[in-house]
This record gives C-alpha cells, structure tokens and sequence, in this order.
C-alpha cells in the first residue's frame, strides 16, 4: 500500500559516486538519526555521510548495492562507493514520517527528500545533504 505524501515536487535522482566508510557491527545495537533511532543487527554496515552523519544497512542489502573501493573485500571495514541507481526522490513540504518495506520508521522536515526506489524502498534524506549527493532532474 502506498503511503500519501506531503511533496511538493518529484525529480528523478541519481546518486552521486561519494565514497564513504564503512564498518560492520559486531554486535545489535541502534543509532541514533535525525530522522529517528534505526536499529541494526550484527554483520550490518554502518556507514558514515558526508556530514558525518551515520545509519545503518542490513548487510545483505549493503553487499547488493555498495562496491568495496581499494584493496578491501567486500564485507570488510572500508570505502565503499553505492552503484549509481536512478530513484524518485520529492521534496517534503512539510513535517512527516514515513515507514520503509522493513518497518523502519523515518521522520522528515519541510524541505527534506523522500528517496524511494523501482522496488518500493523508502527514506528520508536531509536538505542539505540530498544537495551534495545527488544529482537530480525534474520529473
């Protein structure tokens, strides 16, 4: 069931080839987002932004959609760069929170991106950083 959202505008968007690094958990635990405290488990990536913000990914989903950059393997602590992946991406015009196919809850403010992909997976991006990370088009 889609969710109705509060956006003012849809842009197709490609993400920006932005290393980032990258350690697996070795133990559950949760962080804590803007958008809202995001749980993970062990093995999962924790990946840290371009401000230096964190958030995690089931390492199985990570191992899909990230590629090790240098001389690591995949699955160990590292660079990691995300394949360049056309998503919808709409800009909130007001407060909301959304909840992606895992259940994880996102919360947004007025500006902030609602990133969605061809397979229905969704979350919230702040401004500023959608800005330095993607690149994008009006739909």
């Amino acid at each position: 069931m889609e969710q109705s959202l509060p956006v003012s505008k849809w842009v197709k968007a490609i993400k920006r080839p932005v290393d980032v690094p990258v350690r697996f958990a070795d133990c559950d635990g949760i962080i804590h987002t803007r958008e809202g405290d995001v749980s993970y488990g062990t093995g999962d990536a924790i990946c840290t932004g371009v401000k230096g913000e964190q958030w995690p990914i089931a390492r199985n989903c990570f191992l899909e959609s990230y590629t090790p950059v240098g001389q690591i393997t995949a699955g160990e602590d590292g660079l990691y760069r995300k394949a360049s992946v056309e998503v919808e991406a709409g800009c909130l015009n007001e407060a909301t929170v959304i909840k992606n196919t895992q259940g994880v809850s996102f919360a947004g403010k007025a500006g902030d991106w609602v990133v969605r992909t061809d397979k229905g997976d969704m979350w919230v991006v702040g401004k500023e950083i959608f800005e330095m990370s993607y690149d994008y088009e009006v739909l």
